[in-house]
């Protein structure tokens, strides 16, 4: 995997379980993560800076991963950075859903979390 195309992360989530699974997962492989905890909390952290990979939660509260998907789709700069929906949903319909709002790739949030970067790194090297 290539961190170099991916110099800062923003890692957005609801859950602080997830957040810190996510964060560490990603961290233990170099990459510089921040967090939001919500979607209008990750909408001013992506207005103040660029981030080369952006992980969404698909549901929160208020402002979801879609919403926020849809945003970055016509942001200047959508060739710089690539986006991944996450989710615990697996059904097909949902992550066409996720895939048409203008994700890059869609990861589903299970397993531990040698799983999850194992899933992650194949996203990256695709």
């Amino acid at each position: 995997m290539a961190l170099e195309k991916y110099p800062s992360t923003l890692l957005v989530d609801d859950s602080p379980a997830n957040l810190l699974i996510f964060s560490r997962v990603l961290q233990a492989r170099g990459f510089l993560v921040e967090t939001a905890s919500s979607g209008a909390e990750a909408m001013e952290a992506l207005r103040q800076r660029a981030y080369g990979l952006i992980l969404v939660d698909l549901l929160m509260p208020g402002l979801d991963g879609l919403e926020i998907c849809q945003w970055l789709s016509n942001h200047p700069q959508r060739a710089d950075f690539k986006v991944i929906l996450c989710s615990g949903c697996d059904e097909e319909e949902v992550i066409q859903n996720a895939l048409e709002s203008g994700a890059d790739a869609y990861l589903i949030k299970n397993g531990t979390p040698e799983d999850l970067a194992q899933r992650l790194e194949a996203l990256l090297s695709a």
